[in-house]
């Protein structure tokens, strides 16, 4: 079974993280050789310069990875999974580099889904996820943004589209 490391890449200015999930098995080498390099930088937010930080002590399921590429919380893009052969990725980090040096030397690599520059076999989880969505219309600003839930309007929207209803209750198995 697959299992897979986490890195995810940040932007300040986005107020986004993008996570790319990166296959271990046949990799161990590729991402423990990042990480080091990446631990030896302190991520902070600089000259609209992203961070990066890779997990891989808690690693996830393909299953988990598949799931989280279908969430749709960012405004620019959906999160990846990538199946493939990892490559070195070398950031040539020198003693006398500053830290702003070496995160620009891992943005100039990784900056903005780099990451896809070195490792192939991407699952298209997101394309699918985009396929599907579906567009609002347009209100004719008379509509509140958002009417309150016990409003006609609310009522009407569920009875004339019931799949749009959203239940928070979670459903226990029976027993």
């Amino acid at each position: 079974m697959s299992t897979f490391a986490i890195l995810m890449e940040s932007n300040e200015n986005e107020v986004e993280s993008w996570y790319y999930f990166l296959k271990v098995q046949g990799n161990e080498k590729a991402l423990e050789y990042l990480n080091q390099q990446l631990e030896k930088i302190d991520m902070v937010f600089e000259d609209d310069l992203n961070t990066f930080i890779l997990e891989t002590e808690n690693l996830v399921s393909e299953q988990t990875a598949r799931e989280m590429c279908k969430v749709d919380l960012n405004h620019t893009t959906f999160h990846r999974k990538f199946d493939g052969k990892l490559e070195m990725i070398y950031l040539n980090l020198k003693k006398r580099d500053s830290n702003l040096k070496m995160l620009k030397k891992i943005n100039n690599k990784l900056m903005n889904q780099g990451i896809e520059h070195f490792i192939d076999e991407e699952d298209e989880i997101a394309s699918d996820n985009l396929a599907c969505s579906s567009t609002d219309e347009e209100s004719d600003g008379e509509d509140l943004l958002v009417p309150p839930p016990n409003s006609p309007v609310i009522a009407q929207e569920k009875s004339e589209s019931p799949e749009k209803s959203l239940s928070l209750k979670s459903e226990s198995p029976e027993k």
